[in-house]
């Protein structure tokens, strides 16, 4: 996945309706997919439903399973660091010159 504030990567969404399970496991060899699932519950409660459905459907393993509040936040933290740092140096010139 990109990161925020980087030019975003190619993304096609599919209704996978119209994906036949034996392409799908095919495409993951060489290709392997990210999968987004909206909840209204705690995002983890569903995981090992989550994971039946993908090994049952087309025989996938699911790995590096995320929030987008985790992802949110691995994609921002370099700039946090370095507007933190930044404003740290700010304080330091501050105090060196006063």
């Amino acid at each position: 996945m990109g990161q925020l504030g980087h030019e975003a990567e190619l993304h096609v969404q599919v209704p996978l309706s119209q994906v036949r399970d034996s392409y799908m496991k095919l495409n993951n060899r060489f290709m392997p997919l990210s999968w987004v699932t909206r909840t209204h519950v705690e995002p983890y409660s569903l995981l090992p439903a989550i994971q039946r459905a993908f090994q049952q459907t087309a025989d996938l393993p699911v790995a590096h399973v995320r929030t987008m509040e985790r992802i949110v936040i691995q994609s921002t933290a370099r700039d946090q660091f370095k507007d933190h740092d930044n404003r740290r140096d700010d304080s330091d010139c501050k105090k060196f010159h006063a």
